[in-house]
């Protein structure tokens, strides 16, 4: 799926607003909004369809005593478990966990039997009493959409934690900010509306760092400006961070994660937005299309088969 910098671009350019002044046109965090809408609402279309194509593996190991263990941070819900496996043999031979109610649960240790959530926490029952490896397959949330920001100059490292990261704007503006008085404690949006950001690996498409938190800022040039930032989602930091782009979000990014098809959708949903905003005519038979689109993106993925649990026999004589 193409980029989200590319997707503003032809939505500007279908919906006739190229042009954008400090007084009048669409900013661009407006149009990101709508594309955030629109992938929110696909999504959750998808998810009801039972389908597993967006779904995600989560592995992690059981501790003798310990019934208490953490979920995967991007869960869509509680209800979106689809399995939940665990073995004591290494890759093979796992065994179903069922999913079950709290007051269902054993004090007595034993096997691992069952699961329920509990907030952000996976409670097993019984506690188990074996070394293993659990194994989740589950439908998560995606990303939120955002355009690059700027990129990343210099970084320092302290205990673990990102502590100095020199920013870099794109472009003659910093991060859509009004520098024309070069002071950025005056800007009413950008940075300082923001309280984390992702870092990210143009080269290889990837979320390196995600909810780095911002702390403190000193103001640097139209251009650039240091930010010190902790980090606070519990993950390993990783300090390979400089010459990184980054997006403005605790988990953003800028290349959309739902399957190809869905794109026109993102788009259309934008484009309709944009002309209901305008007051354009066009915006009501932009609706009509948009449902229309949607009830066809649904019902393809719906259509896409899992892997096959048996194969039928429909010829005895192959067993001869």
């Amino acid at each position: 799926m193409r980029r989200v910098e590319f997707l503003i671009k032809e939505i500007r350019r279908i919906t006739e607003n190229e042009t954008v002044g400090t007084t009048d046109g669409i900013v661009d965090d407006e149009i990101i909004q709508h594309l955030n809408d629109a992938q929110e609402d696909i999504l959750d279309e998808i998810h009801k369809t039972s389908s597993d194509i967006l779904a995600k593996e989560y592995t992690f190991d059981s501790v003798n005593g310990q019934y208490e263990y953490d979920i995967p941070f991007d869960l869509y819900s509680r209800s979106h478990v689809i399995t939940l496996e665990f073995t004591t043999g290494g890759d093979t031979f796992y065994t179903e966990i069922r999913k079950a109610v709290m007051k269902e649960r054993e004090s007595t240790p034993g096997f691992p039997g069952s699961y329920h959530i509990k907030r952000d926490k996976l409670i097993i029952s019984p506690t188990p009493n074996v070394n293993g490896t659990f194994r989740m397959m589950y439908n998560p949330r995606l990303p939120t959409l955002d355009k690059l920001r700027g990129s990343l100059s210099g970084a320092s490292i302290f205990n673990g934690y990102v502590e100095d990261i020199t920013l870099e704007a794109f472009g003659s503006a910093w991060m859509g900010l009004d520098n024309s008085n070069n002071n950025i404690k005056d800007a009413t949006s950008g940075i300082l509306n923001v309280t984390a950001i992702c870092t990210f690996d143009v080269q290889q498409n990837v979320i390196t760092n995600r909810d780095l938190k911002l702390r403190e800022y000193s103001p640097g040039s139209v251009t650039d400006t240091t930010i010190q930032f902790i980090n606070s989602s519990g993950q390993e930091v990783n300090t390979t961070v400089t010459g990184n782009s980054f997006t403005f979000g605790a988990y953003s990014t800028n290349i959309p994660e739902l399957p190809e098809l869905c794109e026109k959708y993102l788009r259309a949903y934008a484009i309709w937005k944009v002309f209901k905003r305008d007051g354009c005519d066009d915006s009501k038979e932009q609706e009509k299309e948009l449902m229309m689109m949607k009830s066809q993106i649904v019902q393809g993925i719906a259509h896409q088969d899992s892997d096959f649990f048996d194969i039928p026999v429909i010829n005895n004589d192959w067993f001869m």
